[in-house]
């Protein structure tokens, strides 16, 4: 008797852990997950300051000059570069900065109706703090001219002296004067730097 009773407290037992073998966890097993790695945002590029002058490339107009000016057309240049109002602004940065010019006239019929400094156009481009700058210079490049251009602009007559050109230039704070004649046809443009060479040319005429 004693063993059948034992026999069947282990049979009890045995079908006690099977039934316990069948109970769900309470703490469900979870496979870990594989987390994909994070993109991080490029960082932007730094604004670098332009070189100190000692390593730029030399201008590519000579700083001498010759003769006595005295008008507007003794000083003006005549070579110019200029842009149409619906033109884009492909590039156009890279061509100031290549060529050596700060102020691009916007012309319509030979007659200017409007002017573009690299101040202007740097403005209108992308801050290089964003991520986006590539982007948005490339919708700003792709604008015309007449979006960013400035219509306040200073012109002056060929026969204008250059001391009343300077006077002008002095009062309106412009960095340069459109030379037009008396139709309204461009045909040459003063700089803050044609005055730069010009007190170059006369002190030089005092040593």
């Amino acid at each position: 008797m004693a063993d059948e009773s034992s026999d069947k407290d282990d049979a009890a037992a045995t079908k006690s852990d099977a039934e316990e073998g069948e109970r769900p966890s309470l703490v469900e097993e979870v496979e870990p997950e594989i987390m994909a790695p994070r993109e991080v945002a490029p960082r932007p590029k730094p604004h670098l300051p332009p070189p100190p002058p000692s390593l730029r490339v030399a201008d590519i107009r000579p700083l001498s000059m010759t003769g006595n000016p005295k008008l507007a057309r003794d000083l003006m240049t005549r070579q110019l570069f200029t842009i149409g109002p619906d033109d884009h602004l492909v590039s156009l940065e890279e061509h100031m900065e290549r060529f050596h010019f700060r102020h691009l006239p916007v012309v319509e019929d030979d007659k200017p109706v409007g002017l573009i400094s690299l101040a202007d156009l740097l403005h209108a481009s992308s801050s290089f703090l964003t991520n986006l700058a590539k982007e948005v210079d490339e919708i700003v490049h792709q604008l015309p001219a007449k979006r960013i251009m400035k219509q306040d602009f200073v012109t002056v007559r060929p026969g204008e002296s250059l001391l009343e050109v300077a006077a002008i230039m002095w009062r309106t704070r412009a960095g340069c004067v459109m030379v037009t004649e008396e139709d309204g046809k461009l045909v040459g443009i003063i700089t803050q730097g044609d005055f730069v060479k010009l007190s170059h040319h006369l002190l030089e005429r005092q040593v």
